[in-house]
């Protein structure tokens, strides 16, 4: 039997010579050319770096291509800021007085900024033009400010009155509400009516109750079956814009964890829904010429919450048809 020779005595078929890091083919090293996009190159003539190399410069040509092809085709946008807000949409009477009107194609993209009392002192306009314009708004849908536009038509839905006493901020409506029009139009509409100790006549009477969600439009549900979060181009356009047109309110109700940061900022809202409405005597006592109240959503989905909380029943609620009757003798 032969004895196998030590390897450093094999002879061996003559090895391809090796390059070193510095001079490889295909090295990031290399300052190798990359083929051009027209050259009859194939995978099998460049080394796997050169080619993958080769591959990410034609994805970027075609992506800033595709990109220039986009940017062609779009409308002239408008952006809307503090010092132009005056160009929204929704005010083109008075656009006449900083500039020319806008083409009939601009989109307006709307920006973090909102309204304050001060800003549209100046403009006064029929309260119901704007409730009217709120429910004509596709801001989320044509020109949305964050994350993709809305999957479904806008319908926005809302109840107001200059004349209202109380206000429910709500979260949004639901996808019953969307399709019915009506807010609340589901069961914790009636879980809220029942809190309130109100008919569906009094509740739906925009001249006592104002409801002024979150979102005006349905948003959507998640991949899980759950709604999605309220859209934010809603609040940051029209909420201050049409709270400062609410003066006779007496009474917020205030619904829901997003409600509450909104309106009650991180000083009450900042440790979640819990401890916001644990706090409720402090909220209800902090501005005695605006009562609020904060309250859990009445979905069935705290029906766990409420179990654990019977003090929300015992005590809250008869603060709140207290006041709701001292309003409404």
């Amino acid at each position: 039997m032969a004895v196998p020779t030590p390897h450093h005595n094999r002879l061996s078929a003559p090895e391809r010579p090796r390059h070193r890091p510095s001079d490889r083919p295909g090295s990031h090293r290399t300052r190798q050319a990359l083929p051009p996009l027209s050259a009859p190159a194939t995978r099998w003539e460049m080394s796997p770096r050169t080619w993958i190399a080769a591959q990410r410069n034609r994805k970027k040509i075609d992506r800033a291509s595709r990109v220039e092809a986009d940017e062609s085709e779009k409308p002239a946008t408008l952006t809307i800021c503090r010092s132009n807000i005056r160009r929204h949409a929704m005010n083109r009477r008075n656009l006449s007085q900083h500039s020319s009107p806008p083409h009939p194609q601009r989109k307006m993209q709307v920006k973090n900024h909102f309204l304050s009392p001060n800003e549209i002192a100046d403009e006064p306009e029929p309260f119901s033009t704007l409730v009217s314009t709120i429910r004509a708004c596709r801001i989320c849908r044509d020109q949305p400010c964050y994350g993709l536009p809305l999957d479904h038509e806008p319908r926005p839905i809302l109840q107001a009155s200059e004349m209202a006493r109380i206000c429910i901020a709500s979260q949004a409506p639901g996808i019953r509400a969307h399709e019915s029009g009506r807010p609340f139009d589901d069961p914790s509409g009636v879980r809220l009516r029942q809190w309130l100790g109100m008919n569906e006549e009094e509740f739906y009477d925009p001249s006592m109750v104002a409801i002024v969600p979150m979102s005006f439009c349905f948003p959507g549900l998640s991949p899980s079956g759950g709604d999605l979060p309220p859209r934010r181009e809603c609040a940051e356009v029209w909420r201050r814009r049409l709270f400062a047109r609410l003066p006779t309110l007496a009474l917020l109700l205030v619904v829901g964890g997003y409600a509450h940061r909104w309106h009650f900022g991180s000083t009450f809202a900042g440790k979640g829904v819990n401890e916001t409405v644990r706090a409720w005597r402090q909220i209800y006592r902090a501005d005695p010429s605006l009562l609020r109240l904060p309250l859990p959503h009445p979905s069935w989905h705290n029906n766990r919450w409420l179990k654990q909380n019977p003090w929300f029943e015992s005590e809250l609620l008869p603060t709140l048809r207290a006041n709701i009757r001292a309003l409404f003798p």
